[in-house]
C-alpha cells in the first residue's frame, strides 16, 4: 500500500470517529437527556447515571421520530 493511501484511510476514520463521538455525545445524550427529565419530572437521570444508558434513549427517540417522520410523509 503506498503511503498516501494509508494517511488518507488514517485521516479519514479519525474524522468519522470525531464525528461520530460528536453525534453521540452531544446530540444523542442531549436529546436523551431532555427526554428522560420529561418524562420522570426531573428525578431521572442522577449524575451516577452511566452516559451510555442515557445516549441509548437519545437515539432509540431520534429512530422513532425518523420512521414517525418517513410514515407521515408517505
Amino acid at each position: 500500500m503506498p503511503v498516501e493511501e494509508v494517511a488518507v484511510g488514517g485521516i479519514f476514520r479519525i474524522l468519522s470517529w470525531l464525528v461520530m463521538e460528536f453525534f453521540l455525545q452531544m446530540f444523542c445524550w442531549g436529546i436523551g437527556w431532555v427526554t428522560l427529565k420529561i418524562f420522570t419530572l426531573g428525578t431521572y437521570p442522577k449524575p451516577s447515571t452511566k452516559h451510555t444508558h442515557v445516549i441509548a434513549v437519545g437515539l432509540v427517540e431520534l429512530i422513532a421520530i425518523l420512521v414517525a417522520i418517513t410514515v407521515y410523509a408517505s
